[in-house]
């Protein structure tokens, strides 16, 4: 049975690994985005953890980082080969692998969930593919038409990923979809997040400390249409205030926050 309560030291990790998302210091995103990695690989209990920019039905990964906590890899297109005849892509489709491509909403899922030990040992991605992979949960996150932005969470052998492992998984999904977004924005300049002009300019008078008021006056249409257009907005960019539409927005704009 799915656990749907989260104890006080998980609430604790929890918070620890948005701290660390949401670090908007010196440090680059790739440094923050590689620190959330070792982090969360040493709260679940997993061997390494993977961030991917991916677009499946075009065989492309614009960017991918991983931890195992000695080895840290940083990769992009020119290094990522959609070879269709590699075993990976190969078997793309007809694996879990391919499941955030089918769905419009954020996913967490584990092997698990999907196969049993047998089942997936005895799949040919992972015979010919991955079979360093026991486990793995993967979180998902729409970024763009076919593109998705994941985290992957894996073990090499011992214990299957757990409930809570999961459930934690899901949690912490919201929290980094800003710091993923950042780090493309970094390594890939063209990479913007999805928002209309007109959304865009709304966020850019809320980053002013304008409240809805204020930018409906100012632009000339009521509050309630700034209201749904900051709504649609934080729907786009899969976060859930203000501040983190702002922050991930203008991340790079070297310009403050003020009363967002």
């Amino acid at each position: 049975m799915s656990r749907t309560t989260i104890s006080s030291l998980d609430l604790d990790r929890l918070r620890d690994m948005v701290d660390i998302a949401n670090d908007t210091s010196s440090s680059s995103p790739v440094d923050v985005t590689f620190a959330v990695l070792d982090r969360v690989r040493e709260v679940i209990g997993a061997d390494w953890a993977t961030f991917l920019d991916m677009q499946g039905s075009a065989r492309q990964v614009r960017h991918a980082q991983m931890t195992t906590g000695e080895e840290y890899v940083t990769a992009g297109t020119e290094d990522l080969g959609g070879d269709a005849d590699d075993p990976f892509w190969k078997y793309y489709q007809s694996s879990t692998c391919s499941f955030p491509d089918r769905v419009s909403n954020p996913m967490v899922l584990s092997l698990r969930e999907v196969y049993s030990e047998q089942e997936w040992a005895r799949h040919p991605m992972h015979l010919e593919a991955l079979p360093h992979v026991h486990d793995e949960i993967l979180a998902a996150t729409p970024c763009g038409p076919g593109m998705n932005l994941r985290l992957l969470v894996g073990r090499s052998e011992g214990q299957p990923f757990s409930d809570p492992d999961r459930f934690l998984v899901r949690l912490l999904q919201p929290h980094l979809q800003p710091l993923f977004l950042r780090t493309l924005r970094s390594v890939i300049p063209a990479v913007e997040p999805p928002l209309t002009e007109r959304q865009r300019q709304i966020l850019g008078l809320v980053r002013e400390g304008k409240t809805n008021q204020q930018v409906a006056r100012q632009l000339g249409i009521s509050p309630g249409t700034v209201r749904k257009h900051l709504e649609n907005s934080y729907g786009r960019l899969h976060v859930q205030s203000r501040v983190a539409a702002v922050g991930l927005v203008f991340a790079n704009s070297g310009d403050s926050l003020q009363h967002a």
